[in-house]
Formats: C-alpha cells, sequence, structure tokens
C-alpha cells in the first residue's frame, strides 16, 4: 500500500501536494475531529486516532488504502520547555458548521472554508506570540492587508504556500476557492491564458510583486501599477493622472440639450469646429493687417502672382508632433476620433482611399480601415503660421493677401523684374526657395503656382499639388488652350454643381473641361444662358482672363458681422423653451459684441428645420440631420448690443418665419452693420487741433448785427452763440433734461441775458411765413448721418398778405449766450444733435438767406416737386446713397446663403417701377453695383454658403439684365 499512497502523492502538483501535508499536520493538532467526510474513506478516523492516541492507538483496517498514513504525520511532540503554556493555548474547535449529507457539496465546502479560516487564525496567534517572546515584544507582522480576500491562481513565485503564510500573517485572509465574484478583492496571478484574461477581466489581478512590495513598504501598494490585465489597446500606453474627487453635477442628460441652463457654454467649450473657425478668423485678420502697411512700389511691370498653400496643413503640422507617422506614407487624419465626429483635414494618402474633409469618422474608417487619428495641436498651427507670414513680408513683396491661416496669394511683380535672369527662371528660383525655406524652419510641405492673374495662379496650383510647384507665365494661345484641356469646369472658381450641369447641358457632354468644351460657347450663348455678369466672366476665365486686382482695403480689415451658430442639441418641446433659449443666445451674442467693441444694427435670425420625410432622430445623437433653412433679418434702427433688444427681435423674427418648434434643428443668429461701440457711445466733435476754440464757421459774426448785441464771453474756449442754436430743437428736448438747463442757467445768473427778438428776425431763419420749418435727420447705417431742412407747407391755413409795416408779434423768448459746462452736462446722444445743429445754423448765416433764396442750384433743383418723381427705396432715392446699401446687402448675405426671397420681391417692385417711369439708367446703375460687389466675392470668398450665395444672385441679376434689354 505505501507503492499506492507514493503513487498518489506523486500524481499531485507542488501546491496540491503541499496543501495536502498542512492539512494532514493542522489535523494532527487539532483535539477533535468532526463527522464531515462525504467519501466515508476512513480519512477522519485515522487522524482522530492521530490526535487522540498517537500513532501507535491508530487502528486501520486491513486492506483499508489509508494504513500508511501514518508514516505521513508526524507524531504530536509539543516543546518541553513550554508544555504547560501549548496545553492552555490548544483550542477545541468543535464541530464547524452543520453536518452535511452524502453529496451535499456546499455545505461540505463552507465546512471547509470555516476550519481554514481556524487555523490561520491559530497559526497567525501562534506566531506571534513566538516572535514576541523572541523578540521581546516588538510587532512584526502589521495589519497591512487588513479587509483584504486574496486569491491565488496558476504559479506564482513565491508559491502559493508561502503567500497564504504571508497574507494571514499580515491581517488578509486568504481564500483556497471562488464562490462568487465577490469573494476575492484581489486575485494574484504572475500569468493568465487568454480565456482566463476574459474570465477575469472584472477582477483587480495583480502580479506577485504587488504582494511583496506591499509587506516592504508597509502600506498597501496601489493595485493599478501592478495589474495584469490592461484595459487598452496593443500599442498604447495608460495614462498616469491622478484621479480627481467626484463633483456634484447635473444628469448628463439634462446637459446635452438646449434646454439645459448651461447648455451654450457647454457646447461652445466642447465644439472643436466652433473654435477652430473663429480661431482662424481672428489669425486671418491679424495677418491682413500685418501685410496692410506694405507699400506696392510705383511703376507698371508686367503682373507675376504667386498662390502658396500649404498641404493638407492640419494634417502636416499635427503630425510633427507625431515622429511615428510618416505623413507621406500613413493615411492620417485630424480629429478628435468618435464615430460621428468630423474629418478636419486629411492628408493626400487617406484621399486616394476615399477619405474627404468634413466626412464622419465612421465613413472614412470605413473607406480606410488603416486610417490614424491625431489630435489637434493649436499651438503648433499658430506658430508655424506666424512663422509662414514673417517669412513672406521680409521679402518684400508688391502685396501679401492672406486667404487663409495656410494660403497665400503674392504679388511679386516688381520683386521678379528686379532680378537679373530670364523672368520664368526666377520665378521658378523664387518658388523652390520658399518651398525649401518654409520645409526647414516648419517641416510641413507647400505648393505654389505661379501665372500672370489670380485665375491662372489658382489653376497653377492645381496642378502643382501636392509638393510641388507650376509656372506658367507668358503662354501662347495654344498653350493656354493645352493647359486647360485638362482642367473641369467646376474647378473654376464660382462654379458649382448645378453650374456644372447646365454647362454639360449646353455641351452635351459630362464632365466638361475648360478648353476644348467650355471653350467653344461663344459669348452670346453663355450670357443667355447664364446672364450678363456669369455669362461674360464664364467667356473669360475659359481663355485665362481674370482682371481682379490684388489690394488690401480697410473695408477687408473691419469685421463685417458677429454670429452665434448652435446646430447640435436643438430639442424643444413648446414655445416657452425656445423663448428661454433665444434669449440666452441673445446674451451669448451681447457678450462676443462687447467683447470685439462692437455695436450692429442689423440682425438676422437663422433656421434649421426638419426637412419633410426626414427621421425625427437623426443619425448622429441631437445633431443636425437632413435640414431645410430659413432665414429672416430686420434693422433695429440704432446700433446696439443690448441683449433685451436683441432678444425681442429675435423671437419676432421667428414668429415671422413661423416654423413649429419640435422641427428645429439648428439655431444661428448674426448680428451685421457694426459700428465700434466707442465711437458710437461718444463722438469726437469736429473741432481744430491748434486752437482751444470752436470753429471759426461757428463763430463767425455776421455783417450785421444788432447794436444791443452782446460781446461773446473771454474764455479760453469760444462759446457759440444763442442766435447760433435752433431753439426749435431745443424747445422739442424732453422735459426734464429742458428744466435742467434751464435751472442751470438760473443757477448761473445767465437768465437775464436772454432777450426779445423781432417775428421779422425770427423769419430770417425761415424761407417764407407761413410755413413749417425743421430739421431732420437721414436714416443710415452710418454713425455719420446727414441733416436736412425740411419745409412743410401749412395743410389748413392759406398764406395771407402782410402789410407792410411790421406789426409787432408776440415776444419770443432766445437765449443769447450759453456756457459750455451745460453742454457738457448734456447727454452724449443730445449733446451731438445740439452741436450739429449749431454748426448747421452757422453755415447758414455766413450769407444772407435772401441773397441765395432764388438761386438756382443742383440742391434747389432736387427739392423741387417734379412731374415724375423718383420712386424711394427705404427712404432713397440717390444713387450714390443707394451703392452703400446694395453692397451692404450683398455682403451680408453671403453668410446667409443668398438674399432673402422677401427682399428679392421688394427689389424686383423697385426695379419694376423705375423702369415704368424710365429711370432705365438708375437701373442700369444698381444691376452693375451689385455685379462688381460678386466679381470680388467671386475671387475672395470662399465657403459654402458664398458659393450657394453666388448662385442665387447671379440667378437674379439675369433676370434683371433681361429686364433692362428688353424695356430699352
Amino acid at each position: 500500500m505505501a507503492s499506492d499512497f507514493s503513487q498518489f502523492l506523486q500524481s499531485l502538483n507542488d501546491s496540491q501536494l503541499i496543501s495536502q501535508i498542512n492539512e494532514l499536520t493542522q489535523a494532527a493538532k487539532r483535539t477533535q475531529s468532526t463527522e464531515t467526510d462525504p467519501f466515508d474513506d476512513g480519512l477522519d478516523d485515522v487522524l482522530r486516532g492521530l490526535v487522540d492516541d498517537g500513532p501507535e492507538a491508530v487502528s486501520t483496517p486491513v486492506g483499508s488504502p489509508r494504513k500508511e498514513i501514518e508514516t505521513a504525520v508526524p507524531s504530536k511532540s509539543p516543546t518541553p520547555s513550554h508544555d504547560d503554556d501549548d496545553e492552555e493555548d490548544e483550542v477545541d474547535y468543535g464541530e464547524v458548521g452543520d453536518l452535511h449529507e452524502f453529496g451535499d457539496f456546499g455545505a461540505y465546502f463552507d465546512n471547509k472554508r470555516r476550519k481554514q479560516e481556524l487555523s490561520d487564525q491559530e497559526y497567525t496567534r501562534w506566531e506571534n506570540k513566538r516572535i514576541a517572546e523572541t523578540l521581546g515584544g516588538q510587532e512584526q507582522y502589521p495589519p497591512i492587508f487588513k479587509d483584504c480576500r486574496i486569491h491565488v491562481n496558476g504559479f506564482t513565485d513565491p508559491p502559493i504556500a508561502e503567500i497564504h503564510r504571508l497574507v494571514v500573517l499580515y491581517g488578509g485572509k486568504f481564500i483556497s476557492y471562488l464562490t462568487n465574484k465577490s469573494a476575492a478583492t484581489h486575485i494574484i496571478c504572475d500569468r493568465l491564458t487568454p480565456r482566463k484574461r476574459i474570465q477575469f477581466r472584472n477582477y483587480k489581478v495583480v502580479k506577485t510583486q504587488w504582494l511583496l512590495d506591499s509587506i516592504k513598504n508597509k502600506e498597501l501598494a496601489n493595485w493599478q501599477e501592478y495589474r495584469l490585465i490592461e484595459e487598452v489597446e496593443y500599442g498604447q500606453q495608460r495614462l498616469q493622472v491622478d484621479v480627481s474627487p467626484p463633483k456634484k453635477t447635473t444628469a448628463a442628460s439634462d446637459a446635452l440639450v438646449a434646454t439645459h441652463p448651461d447648455f451654450l457654454p457647454h457646447f461652445f467649450a466642447k465644439s472643436r469646429l466652433h473654435h477652430l473657425s473663429t480661431w482662424k478668423a481672428d489669425l486671418r485678420l491679424k495677418f491682413l493687417r500685418q501685410c496692410k502697411p506694405l507699400n506696392r512700389p510705383k511703376g507698371q511691370v508686367p503682373r507675376v502672382i504667386l498662390h502658396i498653400d500649404f498641404d493638407s496643413f492640419f494634417v502636416a503640422a499635427s503630425a510633427t508632433k507625431y515622429p511615428e507617422y510618416d505623413n507621406l506614407k500613413v493615411p492620417l487624419a485630424v480629429s478628435h476620433g468618435t464615430d460621428t465626429s468630423d474629418v478636419a483635414s486629411c492628408n493626400y494618402v487617406a484621399r486616394q482611399f476615399g477619405v474627404r474633409n468634413g466626412m464622419w469618422m465612421r465613413s472614412a474608417k470605413e473607406k480606410c480601415p488603416g486610417l490614424k487619428v491625431i489630435s489637434y495641436q493649436f499651438d503648433t498651427y499658430e506658430k508655424i503660421s506666424n512663422e509662414f507670414y514673417d517669412y513672406l513680408i521680409g521679402l518684400n513683396f508688391d502685396v501679401v493677401y492672406p486667404v487663409s491661416i495656410d494660403e497665400v496669394l503674392v504679388d511679386a511683380s516688381h520683386y521678379i523684374h528686379s532680378q537679373p535672369g530670364p523672368k520664368e527662371e526666377e520665378i521658378t528660383k523664387l518658388a523652390q526657395m520658399i518651398r525649401q525655406n518654409v520645409w526647414d524652419f516648419s517641416g510641413c510641405t507647400v505648393s505654389v503656382g505661379a501665372s500672370d492673374n489670380v485665375l491662372m495662379a489658382k489653376l497653377a496650383l492645381r496642378k502643382a499639388k501636392p509638393d510641388g510647384y507650376k509656372v506658367f507665365i507668358d503662354y501662347s494661345q495654344a498653350e493656354l488652350e493645352a493647359f486647360m484641356s485638362d482642367i473641369p469646369v467646376d474647378s473654376l472658381p464660382g462654379i458649382g454643381r448645378h453650374l456644372k450641369v447646365r454647362i454639360e447641358g449646353l455641351c452635351q457632354k459630362s464632365n466638361p473641361m475648360v478648353s476644348p468644351d467650355l471653350r467653344r460657347i461663344n459669348q452670346d450663348r453663355l450670357v443667355t444662358e447664364f446672364g450678363a455678369v456669369l455669362g461674360k466672366r464664364m467667356w473669360e476665365y475659359a481663355r485665362g482672363i481674370d482682371p481682379i486686382e490684388l489690394e488690401i482695403s480697410s473695408d477687408s480689415l473691419g469685421r463685417k458681422s458677429v454670429s452665434v451658430d448652435v446646430n447640435y442639441g436643438i430639442r424643444f418641446t413648446n414655445y416657452d423653451e425656445l423663448d428661454d433659449f433665444l434669449m440666452r443666445l441673445a446674451q451669448e451674442l451681447a457678450k462676443r459684441l462687447k467683447n470685439l467693441g462692437f455695436k450692429g444694427s442689423n440682425i438676422g435670425l437663422r433656421l434649421a428645420r426638419r426637412a419633410e420625410g426626414a427621421p425625427i432622430q437623426s443619425e448622429k445623437f441631437l445633431g443636425l440631420g437632413i435640414v431645410d433653412f430659413f432665414s429672416k433679418s430686420s434693422r433695429l434702427g440704432v446700433a446696439t448690443y443690448d441683449e433685451g433688444v436683441m432678444g425681442s427681435e429675435m423671437k419676432a423674427l421667428y414668429r415671422m418665419l413661423n416654423i413649429p418648434v419640435v422641427d428645429l434643428r439648428g439655431v444661428a443668429v448674426t448680428m451685421t452693420r457694426l459700428v465700434e461701440a466707442k465711437s458710437e457711445n461718444q463722438k469726437k466733435l469736429d473741432f481744430t487741433a491748434k486752437p482751444k476754440t470752436l470753429p471759426t464757421n461757428l463763430g463767425k459774426i455776421p455783417d450785421l448785427k444788432p447794436a444791443n448785441s452782446r460781446a461773446p464771453l473771454d474764455t479760453t474756449e469760444h462759446i457759440p452763440q444763442a442766435e447760433e442754436i435752433d431753439w426749435d430743437v431745443f424747445n422739442a428736448l424732453p422735459d426734464a433734461i429742458r428744466n435742467e438747463i434751464l435751472d442751470e442757467l438760473t443757477r448761473r445768473g445767465l437768465n437775464n441775458k436772454l432777450a426779445y427778438t423781432s417775428r421779422k428776425n425770427s423769419r430770417k431763419n425761415s424761407p417764407a411765413s407761413g410755413v413749417k420749418r425743421y430739421k431732420q435727420k437721414l436714416i443710415s447705417p452710418t454713425k455719420n448721418a446727414k441733416y436736412v431742412t425740411v419745409v412743410e407747407g401749412s395743410p389748413t391755413k392759406k398764406k395771407k398778405v402782410r402789410p407792410s409795416t411790421p406789426t409787432k408779434p408776440p415776444p419770443q423768448l432766445i437765449p443769447l449766450e450759453v456756457h459750455s459746462s451745460i453742454l457738457d452736462e448734456l447727454p452724449t446722444t443730445i449733446r451731438e444733435e445740439v452741436l450739429q445743429d449749431m454748426e448747421f445754423f452757422a453755415e447758414a448765416n455766413k450769407s444772407p438767406t435772401k441773397k441765395n433764396f432764388f438761386k438756382v442750384t443742383d440742391t434747389w433743383l432736387i427739392d423741387r416737386d417734379k412731374q415724375f418723381e423718383s420712386p424711394k427705396f427705404y427712404g432713397v432715392t440717390a444713387v450714390t446713397e443707394l451703392q452703400p446699401l446694395l453692397k451692404q446687402w450683398v455682403e451680408s448675405s453671403m453668410e446667409q446663403h443668398g438674399p432673402h426671397e422677401d427682399d428679392i420681391a421688394r427689389f424686383d417692385d423697385y426695379l419694376s417701377l423705375l423702369v415704368k417711369c424710365g429711370f432705365v439708367p438708375k437701373v442700369s446703375s444698381m444691376v452693375s453695383c451689385i455685379y462688381k460687389c460678386l466679381m470680388m466675392w467671386e475671387v475672395m470668398g470662399s465657403g459654402e454658403s458664398v458659393s450657394d450665395a453666388l448662385k442665387v444672385w447671379n440667378h437674379h441679376l439675369v433676370r434683371w439684365k433681361s429686364r433692362l434689354t428688353t424695356n430699352p
């Protein structure tokens, strides 16, 4: 039987053998055993006999497989020097748990666990007592693993028995087997199979070193630093960051929709496209202001235009922070990585797989499974852009016109013609030098296109990309036709998908090229099909003609609009929610206007409505989905950034559009006709710089003055005379302001300087008796509005013939002098109007009224009644006054995908009325003004909104041109 037992022992692995020995040893120490042997193999009887009577008293039945067990269990021989203590310390466990029946494994393993816990407690007590006696009471086993329940799985070093001993000695609880997922707080293992990794993925699985380091440092180590199962993808690293304490926040679902009070700050803080667009606009404005001081050399030379553009700028700049990726070989995209996020930029390797800017990441990864996503690097973008423009400005070109932060147009005409070599050779050298220098300081590639105008430079750049240059200069007609033979018509500026379809119909060919397809169509046919403006431009583009000059004017530097656009989370159920959101949107717009130092007088509301038949739940959660856009704008009359005024106007505009709140998917508000807030609040008076007196035209004394007139006050600053002030305006002031002025006059003792004047003197300022004369300020979008004098005849009274002998009129109180301090205390707007009135009357009093009353002048003729009065458009008749309004109209429509239908309808009615009344030249002038504005936007503008707006404008220009031709 000894051989059987040996074979049994040999069949056990190391951990099982040690466990078997421990069980036998522990059984030998017990004073009593329980009847908990489900196998009925006599082992409990053997162990009981060993404990009670020693090995000699064990009686094993003949043939029992346990007969030889007595040789494997040492007899109990207490230490001679501690016999009494050991006897006192021995614990009688008694029966542990309820007796189980045959096959009741649950009760069996529960009793087994309890026995192990009692055994561990006994061993810990004994070991602590032994160490205390040996080392004189010094504590050796601090409770490092208190509240830790530790299980060991698989091979470990040190082995499981040693780990078991260390765990229980240092205050922990050792678990031999897992009954459920929460049984163990830590699992110690040095290696795991793939299946075990899946099984234990939600456990704290640590390496053995965690246990050893915790004992060494006498404190529980952070298990995450010793974790065996990583939760990151292969090749990635886990960020080692400190976890902040949890904050009390509202539910995430509440913060995702526009009804939440904190939605707007959260949206703009998380919107990368919002940050990117505003950052690009501010940076472009900075470069425009930086490039404006450049002076164009005098003299005319053949033009040389360079179009310089980075190759996939955002990817190339971001890739400088990722040296493991080769931008020329690995497909890369810049985004923040989620499936429904947009691709901000992708390199040319990714574009070969069909990836495009603006595409969702989900679609991009479907087209290019190997696409690598890298993050935004705004600091790097700005650094490279600054270096790029500083470098170009340092080359002393004629004009450096920033198109974007990574794209520029350069007029290098004088630079090239000042070089000694042939022109084409010098342009080639310049392009190579620019490319090499940009690569040296940025690590990014640029492409350069060079030609004799903006259009041809743009097309040359198209042929040069990516990472190249193309010089096309001093070409013949044959060379031009060959150059344009592979350029699709939709590559020309301003020609999009819809115009391409119409051109395909004219050419009767799909995907027509500029040459020869578009070139063979004569100008008359193009004008007939597309209108005078667009048709002529197409004809010129097909022949490489582009008259646009590169200039940086003051108009291009100022900001044209300030807007707030929200295209995510717009979900409303009633009008109260929408009204509250519009007021919060007005607060955001007011904050931006104040930060930029602007006020606006024209506000526009643009709404995105769920398209008919589109799903209620968009593919992107709370996204825009498939929508139709509607817009409405109105004039505020005066420039403002008051959130209450803007919010009320936005509500009124929404009521006009009348879109159901449940169908809203996007809301945008735009403020245009901007003026600087400081200049609007405080006007700088038109005083001369050197003398501290009013201009001479304000204080000039008329030739004939009354004998009793008083001299001006002797002050360092000349005070306007009383007769120079329009007291009708003064009397029309609000009562509170007028009373304050009169009180101040009384306090200063100036009321005794008032005198009566006759109606004869008062008639000097009126063209005729029996009429009403007053000043009126023209409504104008600019701050320097003009004043006109309005003369109205009395509608009820007839003129009477007055006798030659003047009669004494009722006395009229007119102040002769007003102290300057009174004017200083007036509100700014009132003081501005009073001073302008004073200036007007001073100019009028320079010469006697009767002298020029009957003088026939252009002004007099314009003010006369005409048989055919020119119709007014918003109160304006003169073409010179209409043209600025038309320019502003075109400019504001570029951000709204075109003019509003109501505005076009009103303008159509006005043009029809002009043609009917015979003012055809006036119509031609206005149409020409709009055409010139569109030509500028055609070249300088970019973006989907501008492209859509140009298409709408060109369509209406065709109609207006045909109206002129049919009414010569």
